[in-house]
Order: structure tokens, then sequence, then C-alpha cells
């Protein structure tokens, strides 16, 4: 049976789904005759590249084209009744060449096309080269190509389509008319999914059609190969029961409860949220796939994008996101979603699925996200303390004070967390220490820092004196910066950045004329 996406492939541009810059401009082109020698189409896979590049070779060489210089008449469709309009379809037309790059990749395969391009079209009005994948071509061979779309002869169109356009040499693109195409949104799969499936003579749940627009993330050809799936059930209608066999499970309610615990500080509820999922066959890495999407759509209705969302959840769904937006800020949820991209990456290799998952919990329920409050961080307490304090300190209704209970909030987070200054006395007892965990990754620079003093310390800088130029600049490298900081961070449980400073002294040059005193024979006065 022959696949869906096969079968439903459009034969016209007005079947065509989305795209419209890319039709339209095509469909101007052939009103009027005016069609360029080469086409770029690049854009993501599965959104009709390859298939307007097809209607595009169908329409140039059908008998009923009558271009009008003019530009009179309606868009042009080809007829699909003509005998070159048929063998284009069929793939048995003399004059129509498709070219898999992936499988081509050599020079010689592009000197047998150019070698055969010369000669005059078999039977239609051009000879029309689609070359898919055209980014892997070898060097050797986009050179041999370069010439040809130089100078192409001109019963010749080539059509190239790629999904990677930063692989195609800047020289061949500047040679073709560029079309970018872009994904579906999540309404544009359902209309066309809901037409197959009238088609089809099936009757399918609006929610069953949304659910596969999202797991097909605006690649047409995959959510007809799901719906495809669907079909083979052999079910005249078909509701999320019956999908749940077929479609990757979304978890979305999981999901949702999950992350709403999230933003009510409750770890346990969280823990539990995930455990018993697990515990029902879920897959672990998907869940939390489905948990770093939806913090992402949070995000984006916390910066205004919700707009962007509306197609592809339900109402009910898309208040429950703005609500969650109300609870964090652009920071906590950035902070939030990468402790969640941290843990999918252990996923695979932790011994029990889950437990990068509940640390993450952990982290992110009991203040380990960090956040900037007045240019300090301070990490993000409970939000039912923050509650607490918006209820208990009210401003009386003729005297708002925002301000105040801001600054109040502040001052209440700094307290529970024991906000303090470092002090030198504090560097100077805990330097040997941290020279001792330096020597481990760095012998070499042990030796420079135990010629520092250590002079000042305001908020988390520390400042580090050395008599030596040299020393001074290898403690500020990067790389040796970066690791004593964290050294000593860890050391103190606060972040410190240390700053080295060269600051000549008298003992120093006593020193450095006694070294040179010594070198040449004499002595010093």
């Amino acid at each position: 049976m022959p696949t869906l996406y096969r079968t439903y492939r459009p034969q016209t541009f007005a079947e065509v789904s989305a795209q419209e810059h890319v039709k339209r401009t095509l469909q101007n082109q052939l009103k009027t005759g005016k069609v360029a020698h080469a086409y770029l189409f690049t854009g993501p896979r599965g959104i009709g590249k390859t298939t307007l590049a097809r209607l595009l070779a169908k329409a140039v060489n059908c008998e009923k084209w009558q271009p009008s210089p003019e530009g009179k008449g309606k868009p042009f469709e080809p007829c699909n009744e003509c005998s070159m309009c048929k063998e284009t379809v069929s793939g048995s037309a003399l004059d129509v060449f498709e070219i898999d790059a992936a499988s081509h990749t050599g020079v010689d395969n592009v000197r047998e096309l150019i070698d055969g391009v010369r000669f005059a079209p078999n039977k239609g009005r051009y000879k029309v080269y689609i070359i898919d994948e055209v980014h892997m071509l070898s060097t050797a061979a986009f050179n041999a190509l370069l010439k040809t779309l130089e100078e192409p002869p001109a019963h010749a169109i080539f059509i190239l389509a790629t999904t990677e356009i930063h692989k195609v040499p800047v020289t061949v693109i500047s040679r073709c008319q560029r079309f970018d195409f872009r994904r579906f949104t999540p309404a544009e799969i359902v209309a066309r999914l809901q037409s197959i499936a009238k088609s089809e003579d099936v009757k399918i749940s609006e929610d069953v059609l949304y659910e596969i627009a999202r797991h097909s993330e605006g690649c047409a050809r995959d959510a007809e190969s799901l719906l495809g799936q669907l079909l083979a059930l052999g079910e005249k209608e078909i509701s999320l029961e019956e999908a749940s066999l077929v479609l990757p499970v979304a978890y979305t309610d999981s999901v949702l409860n999950f992350v709403e615990a999230l933003a009510k500080n409750e770890s346990a509820v969280a823990i539990r949220v995930l455990n018993e999922g697990v515990e029902q066959g879920m897959d672990v890495a998907s869940f939390i796939d489905n948990v770093v999407s939806l913090l992402r759509t949070v995000l984006f209705a916390k910066l205004g994008g919700l707009e962007r969302f509306q197609e592809a959840y339900e109402e009910s769904i898309l208040k429950r996101v703005g609500l969650l937006a109300a609870t964090w800020s652009p920071v906590v949820l950035t902070n939030i979603i990468d402790n969640f991209l941290t843990a999918r990456r252990s996923v695979k290799t932790d011994i029990i699925p889950q437990l990068a998952a509940e640390l993450a919990v952990i982290k992110v329920c009991c203040g380990s996200v960090i956040e900037v409050v007045e240019n300090k961080p301070i990490a993000v307490v409970a939000q039912a303390k923050i509650e607490r304090l918006e209820n208990t300190i009210k401003p009386e209704p003729s005297k708002p004070a925002p301000a105040k209970i801001e600054s109040a909030v502040v001052e209440e987070i700094k307290s529970a967390l024991s906000y303090r200054e470092i002090t030198p006395e504090e560097i100077r007892k805990n330097w040997d220490e941290m020279c001792n965990r330096v020597q481990e990754k760095n012998p070499s620079l042990l030796l420079v820092l135990k010629n520092g003093n250590i002079t000042k310390a305001k908020g988390s800088q520390i400042e580090v004196e050395f008599g030596y130029a040299l020393h001074a600049e290898t403690v500020n490298r990067a790389k040796n910066k970066k690791s004593i900081d964290e050294i000593l961070s860890d050391l103190l449980g606060a972040p410190v950045s240390v700053m080295a400073v060269h600051v000549p002294h008298e003992a120093v040059a006593d020193e450095t004329a006694a070294m040179l005193a010594e070198a040449f024979g004499g002595s010093t006065v």
C-alpha cells in the first residue's frame, strides 16, 4: 500500500498547503514566461520542496502552457491531462531528471549530467534537473556544476533542494533564485490531515489531529506518516484512546501537574507525579522532553509571545500556561530549563533513570536556582514565602508602595540566606587550602600563587597583589582564573572572583638588582 504522502502528493499548486510565498512567485513566473534557469529550495525536511520542484518541472513542459508577457490571465496550473504531464507524474518523462545527491556525490556523476545538458530536450520545452540534498555534493562536483549554472543552455532548468543551506557554496547560491520554505503551523497540518481523513472516509477526533501536529513539529510528511499508522488500525472513528496505541504518549496532564508543583515549590508532589508515571511505564527521557517543551512555552508567554502557541494547545492548557508565566521571571525559567536539559543528558547512563530528574526537582524547589536581585546573587526562595510577604506587607490603598514591598522581600531573602561580605581574612584563612587544590591541577601555577598578597575584598571581588607583572598576567589568564575562582567559591560557600594586580615592591626591586649584580660579578651598594 503506498504511503499517504505519496498517494496525496499535490498535483497542482492550489493543492499545496502553505508556502504561499513560493507558490505565488512561481505561478507569476509561469504566467509571464519569465522562468529562471536555476532555483534553490531550502528549508527543513518534509515541507514540500521536492513537491514544488516536480510541479514546476511539470508546468514548464505542460502542452497547455501559454505564457503571456503582459501577465494577463489566471495563475497557471499544469493540466495533468496532456502526455507530458502524465509522464512527469509517472516518472517516465525523458526530459525530467531527478537526482539524489546523497548517493551521487562524486564529480563523475555531475559530469555525466552536464554532458547531457547541452543536447536539446527529447519532447518537452525544457530539460529539468532536480538535485535533491544538493549539499551532499563534493567540492569537485560543486565546481563542475558551477560552470553550467553560470552559462546554462536556454533549454535547461536546474532546481536544487537542500535542508542544510550552510553547506552549499556561496558561489552556487548566488547563481540561483533562492526560496526559503518554512515549517507548517499546527492549523495548516490539521487542515491537511482532515482533508486526507475525509478522502479515506475515516472520522478522526480533532484532539488526535492536534496531537499529531505537535509530534510532527511542523513537518507535513511526518504528520502524514503518523496519520497513515492510525488509519492502519482499521477503525472508522479514531479518538485519543485508539490513537494512544500508535502515537507517542504526550503526558500532557502529568507534565502540567509536574510543572505546577515546581511553581509551588512542592518537591514531594513533583517527584510523586514523576514516579507514578515511571511505574505506569512512562519513558523518562520523553517526559523530560515534554517538560522542557512546556517550560519553553511558559518562557515565551512570559516574554509576550504566547500567541505563537495558540494553535498548538487547547484553551484550557493555555490558561494554565499563563498562570505559570506569572510565577517565574525569565531568568529563573532559563535556569530551570537548563537544570532539566542537564538531567536529560544523564537519563540513558544513570542506574535509576528518573534520578537526574528528581535531583533537578530538588534544585529547583530548594533554592539552587540563582537569580540576580539588586545586582547580587540571591537564591530563589519558596513561592509560598514570597506570597506570605506580599500578603503581610500590604500598603495603604491611598499610599501604594510597591518599592517598599520589593525591598522587604529582598531583605527577607537576604536574611534567609545569611547574606554576607567576604573579608580578606577569610580569603587568607582558605588561601593555603586553595593552593593545595590548585597544585593537583596545575603545579606551576602554585609557585605563582605563593607570591601573591591578598589586599582587598569588596563584595565578591578579591584583589591580590603580585610584585612581578608576569605573575599577575599568569593568574589573570582565563583558564587559570576560572580554576582559582571555582576552588575559592567552593571553599567559602559563596561566589568570588580573584583579580591579580601588578604592584612593584621595593623588596622586589632590591632582589632584582641583587640578581643582576651577581650575574655580572658585582655587588649592590
